[in-house]
């Protein structure tokens, strides 16, 4: 749901920028017909209703906690936890030093099974990335 960005903004090619945290929301419009995909998706797995509707929930809870843990990462605000600080820096670092590495958000399992992890003193600075460190 984050990352939503205007046609405009997609044909300057302007990735991982984000000058007010609108932009950070994705419109609203775009929640129905995915949950309306996933609740046919799992009635049709399930072929119950709610067992199917149970999974949704389950998915939404997910979904909430995704969307709020990206969300402290792009906003000026410094998680109580040291794990949440830890995961902010690590997806910090898909946005300040290389936009090809670190795509987890919530953990970084994915990154280690797709090979999008690296640490970040062996990772290439990309150029299309904002300058945090000079």
């Amino acid at each position: 749901m984050f990352h939503a960005f205007t046609n405009a903004q997609r044909a300057r090619n302007v990735t991982h920028i984000f000058s007010t945290r609108k932009q950070l929301i994705a419109g609203g419009a775009r929640v129905v017909p995915v949950t309306l995909a996933y609740t046919v998706a799992y009635y049709a797995a399930t072929r119950s209703l709610a067992l199917g509707l149970s999974l949704l929930l389950g998915n939404a809870i997910a979904m909430l906690y995704y969307e709020w843990v990206h969300y402290v990462a792009h906003i000026p605000y410094v998680p109580a936890t040291a794990v949440g600080r830890w995961m902010k820096k690590y997806h910090l670092l898909h946005h300040y030093l290389n936009e090809r590495l670190w795509y987890g958000v919530t953990n970084p399992s994915i990154d280690l099974l797709a090979r999008t992890y690296m640490p970040a003193a062996e990772a290439e600075r990309s150029t299309r990335t904002r300058v945090l460190y000079p």
